[in-house]
């Protein structure tokens, strides 16, 4: 069988793209090489599967030279000049069919399935929040520190209870003038700064804040159980002397001190 040029240089961009898409998956695939990176080298860098993507482009690739190389021989085979025409639009318009209805497919068979997010609870829950946090803002002075509950590390640490990684951002996202205790690095010095103090009793967490100057103490209530929580509550309302200022969603709670 004779080889052309244009074939040898088919064959080795097939061949780069196949060790390129093995090295990927192995790459990304659980307890490969992104693994072993990650133990033997530095963990810094995490979200290996990501690689994915490239992957897909690899194979598209891959596929789109050997239609290209598929519709050449086919025309080239189409001998008599009449039929040429007509025949080689069929081919054309078939293949371009055939690989739309393969595109179609692989986009729906990778997207989750579609459903309506629910907007209104979505909306109810988000007004809530942001007049939570205004009616906090109207309690005190601009730049007034707020400490938060539970200690939570950043970023990613994952869900607590009820409540999901970085539902400890609604202060930051609804307030112009409050500072957040929320949001410091895991392993810097704010941070442990941050996880000694959720480790006081709350007598003497509550009389630190006061000295650091903090104006009191917000609740994220989805962190605990029923009988944390009232026990957590219970406790600082004696301590403040105050009862709680509370969401319309009883999600959050603030004790001014």
């Amino acid at each position: 069988m004779h080889v052309t040029k244009k074939d040898s240089a088919l064959n080795k961009r097939l061949g780069y793209l196949s060790e390129l898409n093995i090295t990927m998956v192995l790459m990304g695939t659980i307890g490969g090489i992104g693994a072993m990176f990650s133990f033997f080298i530095s963990p810094m860098l995490r979200g290996y599967n990501r690689i994915s993507i490239f992957i897909e482009y690899a194979c598209i690739l891959a596929v789109a030279l050997l239609a290209d190389k598929l519709v050449n021989v086919l025309k080239a085979r189409i001998n008599n000049k009449k039929e040429k025409k007509v025949k080689y639009n069929i081919l054309l318009y078939g293949m371009t069919v055939v690989f739309g209805c393969i595109c179609v497919f692989s986009i729906w068979e990778g997207c989750p399935a579609l459903v309506t997010p629910a907007y209104d609870t979505i909306e109810a829950e988000y007004t809530s929040d942001k007049e939570f946090v205004e009616a906090i803002e109207d309690e005190l002075a601009p730049g007034s520190m707020i400490y938060q509950l539970p200690y939570h590390k950043y970023p990613e640490d994952g869900p607590v209870n009820d409540m999901a990684d970085y539902h400890l951002y609604i202060g930051y996202l609804h307030s112009n003038t409050l500072k957040w205790s929320y949001g410091s690095i895991k392993g810097r010095e704010e941070d442990e700064w941050n996880e000694s103090v959720s480790e006081m009793k709350y007598e003497d967490m509550v009389s630190y804040l006061k000295e650091q100057g903090f104006a009191g103490i917000y609740v994220e209530r989805r962190a605990y159980t029923e009988e944390e929580l009232t026990e957590l509550e219970n406790t600082l309302e004696a301590i403040t002397g105050s009862k709680p200022l509370e969401s319309n969603n009883n999600n959050l709670s603030f004790f001014k001190f």
